[in-house]
């Protein structure tokens, strides 16, 4: 959160309740890849490579809005882009930090690249024209 703030893209709009509780709500724009530069702990060529990807997609630019606590904890986010394919439309919320969890990697099978992803929309789009 605090990255997106720092950014200078994303502005205090109000404050609201989001699953009840007291949050701050900001809004902007923000270029995604130059985002995930500043954010990420990508190499050169990762970002290239992202920065295509984004590009053939047909995203670069998203709008989001984040509500934050009072701890300046994340208790949702909305994010908005046009692609090539469609609409990009996505709202997570976000609560109990400091739960301690228990996970297992999912297997291969069960899961999906976003490169693979992109190829498939494409492929999808090509084929309903």
């Amino acid at each position: 959160m605090n990255s997106l703030l720092a950014s200078g893209k994303v502005k205090e709009v109000g404050n609201e309740q989001a699953r009840g509780v007291a949050t701050t709500h900001y809004s902007g724009t923000v270029d995604v890849a130059e985002l995930t530069a500043r954010t990420s702990k990508l190499d050169a060529g990762q970002l290239a490579a992202l920065k295509k990807q984004l590009t053939d997609s047909g995203i670069t630019t998203e709008t989001i809005d984040i509500w934050g606590d009072e701890n300046d904890l994340l208790v949702k986010k909305s994010e908005r882009g046009q692609m090539k394919t469609g609409e990009l439309n996505s709202t997570v919320f976000y609560s109990d930090y400091g739960t301690k969890v228990s996970v297992e990697r999912p297997p291969v099978g069960e899961t999906i690249g976003f490169k693979e992803l992109l190829q498939q929309q494409q492929g999808a789009a090509g084929a309903a024209s």
